[in-house]
């Protein structure tokens, strides 16, 4: 978009895009109860309580959920910036094919009075 100043990407395509991104966002969301402690650690002894903690923090589970959260939230936004920049140039291309229909059907009624005054 930057080069061309237009996006040479198919409306369905872009749409499946955005589809995606969604399933993905949704799927780090819904699927983050693994920073949630299971409940077999909840009956488990402390030790493997504090085990298991240990290794989320180790693994940075929580940060790692965020940053995957973050990117798909600026790829979400990219994307409707797209959607929104199609959807206006498709409205400017319906502007100008009304434009023309309302100058056709001005030049016919133009030229249906010439013709009733010359007739």
């Amino acid at each position: 978009m930057m080069e061309h100043g237009e996006i040479k990407m198919p409306r369905k395509q872009m749409a499946r895009l955005m589809g995606r991104v969604f399933i993905q966002k949704s799927e780090v969301n819904l699927l983050s109860s693994v920073l949630d402690t299971p409940e077999f650690f909840w009956r488990a002894p402390d030790a493997l309580q504090a085990l298991y903690g240990t290794v989320g923090e180790y693994l940075e589970l929580e940060d790692r959920a965020h940053l995957v959260n973050n990117r798909t939230v600026l790829i979400q936004s990219m994307l409707n910036m797209w959607s929104d920049h199609a959807n206006h140039h498709h409205v400017a291309r319906l502007d100008r094919i009304i434009i023309i229909l309302i100058v056709v059907e001005v030049a016919i009624a133009f030229a249906q009075i010439v013709g009733f005054f010359n007739y």
